[in-house]
């Protein structure tokens, strides 16, 4: 311990240098908050245990006294076709929920919960099981049974406590109890429900809610230890939520789609999200009479599922079938009646977000970096927004007290995004590992020059392309259809409207990519005199706009291409902020009636 009187703010400022130089910018216990620092301890600590390619994917299955009805149900999600790129494994987890009444004291499994674990295991399911229990000595001797007759099938990974508070005195014993049972932390995760974590108010100095940083207290100067933080491998689960109309939340069709791209915003701090359904809020105006049509619901869908995939973790849809006795039943509630609607297609390769404004004018086909997918673009449709007006909000958190200005964002009337999905697929140059991919990578030379890859794959996915080009320009022309991408996304879609045999297109919009070295550039499509919009941050290290990037849009230029590049100082690769920026800019150009781009070239020429 030291004297105040003796601290000096220049040696302060040497220090932090000096762990700079050390560790990085960012690293555990950098950030000066305390609370901050012990969530990202638990993250890192978790990475231990954790698998990324198994996220929670799955739903919920309420257990009744008709065991063949819960196995059929299992099977049947284990059967709905997914697409490998979101989906690598289907929806690979059940979360059962436990209903004490059908447990015994000799028997706390029950046949019901016994017939689905064996069920589940023989499926290669992953299984959570969420126990309705509350802190006190029955609950804990319960608990401690379930899981010492749980802790031989294999497929269990994962316990929720959603009743258990966060109270770390009353967790404690819980915790205890399922660890001693025998679902260690090396095979178990264990869920809590998160309680509120930002406070707004300015009464808060760290913008943290006292029962927040109560659940995440650690006494330094007692050498005391987090329970959290002796455990290791805890997990914080929240419900993704859509605000009434009185709260502030969407009135229209169009606002509930934005709104539940948005869902998960407020728990994305957390690691899963617990339950979630496609009910509609009421009060919402529809332009039809009839309500929303299914197309509607298949993008209210894939926004939600943009949403829920964001969060590390994964997911539990509320319902494969909610019980009878349920006294809000509804079938968005439940995901077998969603299957059977129509609305759900978890095998799409292709996201689409509709034309607003009753009549579609424009498309724009925008292609996902490396281990991305079209999810991530359904969570952020303002990428292709357009700015709507100016306001004045308080930041997210109330240790920013200062007033910022932020903006709203509405769609292009008339334009629709098309965000196709890459398939999971091994790379060799990372040992085999499997992530969403438009090809195989042979090489990883870290920057320093271009990788190579099997032709032939890039060749598959432009040829999936061309299949879209079709269908668009069908519908609105052309010089209407837009093609664009970012980073691995870029390339493919600049060598997809290359190797496009039917003429040129609107424009190609290039973000932290490149011209693939050996690709010829065909004398045909430079006569289609298509504008290629390049985008690039000089920061950028995967892809050194110095180093060898430049040269390969230059063979464009060379060639007699039009090519307009905007290079950003200091933007370094994979900047969402920056693409979200760029994709604007490029759109607010690129769907501007024709009259209007004449006028701005008219204007440009005299300067």
């Amino acid at each position: 311990r030291h004297n105040a009187d003796d601290y000096d703010d220049d040696d302060d400022e040497d220090d932090d240098e000096d762990e700079d130089e050390k560790f990085g910018e960012h690293y555990l216990g950098s950030s000066n908050d305390s609370i901050e620092d012990h969530v990202a301890l638990l993250v890192a600590q978790r990475e231990l245990f954790w698998d990324h390619s198994q996220r929670w994917q799955g739903c919920r299955f309420f257990l009744t006294s008709d065991s063949a009805k819960i196995t059929s149900a299992l099977e049947a999600m284990s059967k709905v076709p997914c697409f490998s790129g979101p989906f690598p494994h289907g929806l690979n987890a059940a979360r059962l929920v436990l209903k004490e009444s059908l447990t015994t004291a000799k028997d706390p499994l029950g046949d019901a919960l016994r017939a689905a674990l064996l069920k589940a295991e023989a499926l290669g399911l992953r299984v959570m099981l969420e126990v309705q229990v509350k802190p006190g000595a029955k609950g804990e001797q319960w608990l401690k049974k379930i899981a010492e007759q749980a802790a031989s099938m294999k497929c269990i990974a994962g316990v929720a406590l959603p009743q258990a508070g966060c109270s770390l005195s009353e967790l404690q014993p819980l915790l205890t109890a399922v660890r001693a049972g025998g679902l260690t932390p090396d095979r178990c995760q264990i869920s809590l429900v998160a309680p509120q974590i930002e406070d707004e108010s300015e009464e808060s100095e760290d913008g943290w809610t006292p029962e927040f940083r109560a659940l995440h207290k650690t006494d330094i100067l007692e050498a005391t230890q987090n329970i959290l933080h002796l455990d290791g491998n805890i997990i914080m689960e929240g419900l993704p939520r859509i605000p009434p109309k009185e709260e502030g939340g969407p009135e229209d069709a169009q606002s509930l789609l934005d709104a539940a791209s948005h869902a998960a915003d407020c728990i994305q701090e957390l690691d899963l999200a617990s339950s979630w359904n496609l009910a509609v809020p009421s009060g919402i105006k529809f332009k039809s009479k009839d309500g929303p049509t299914d197309e509607w619901y298949k993008e209210y869908l894939q926004r939600w599922l943009g949403a829920v995939q964001c969060l590390e973790q994964g997911f539990f849809f509320e319902a494969w079938e909610l019980p009878e006795e349920s006294e809000e039943k509804h079938q968005n509630s439940e995901f077998a009646k969603l299957l059977e609607s129509g609305w759900v297609d978890l095998a799409a390769e292709d996201m689409v977000i509709a034309p607003t404004g009753g009549k579609h004018t424009h498309t724009f086909i925008y292609l996902h970096g490396f281990m991305c997918d079209a999810y991530s673009y359904m969570a952020e449709p303002e990428f292709f927004y357009k700015v709507k007006k100016a306001k004045k909000k308080k930041g997210s958190k109330a240790k920013d007290h200062d007033d910022e200005e932020w903006e709203e964002y509405e769609p292009h009337p008339g334009l629709k995004i098309v965000l196709p999905t890459a398939p999971n697929r091994k790379i060799t140059a990372e040992g085999g590992n499997e992530h969403p991919s438009w090809h195989d990578y042979l090489t990883d030379f870290d920057g320093e020059g271009e990788d190579d890859l099997p032709h032939e794959e890039l060749e598959a996915a432009a040829a999936r392309i061309h299949a879209i080009l079709d269908r668009e320009i069908a519908a609105v022309g052309a010089k209407n259809v837009f093609l664009g991408g970012a980073s691995q996304g870029s390339a493919v879609s600049l060598y997809s409207a290359m190797t496009y045999s039917k003429g040129g297109l609107g424009g190609v919009f290039c973000a932290e990519g490149h011209l693939h070295s050996w690709v010829e550039i065909p004398p045909e499509w430079v006569a289609t005199k298509t504008p290629i919009s390049v985008y690039h941050g000089l920061a950028d290290t995967t892809m050194p706009w110095g180093k060898w990037v430049e040269a390969t849009y230059q063979r464009l230029i060379d060639a007699g291409c039009e090519v307009t590049v905007t290079l950003d100082e200091g933007v370094e690769h994979c900047d969402g902020d920056r693409e979200q920026a760029w994709t604007r800019a490029f759109l607010a150009n690129a769907v501007r009636p024709a009259s209007v781009k004449v006028v701005a070239k008219k204007a440009g020429k005299k300067k």
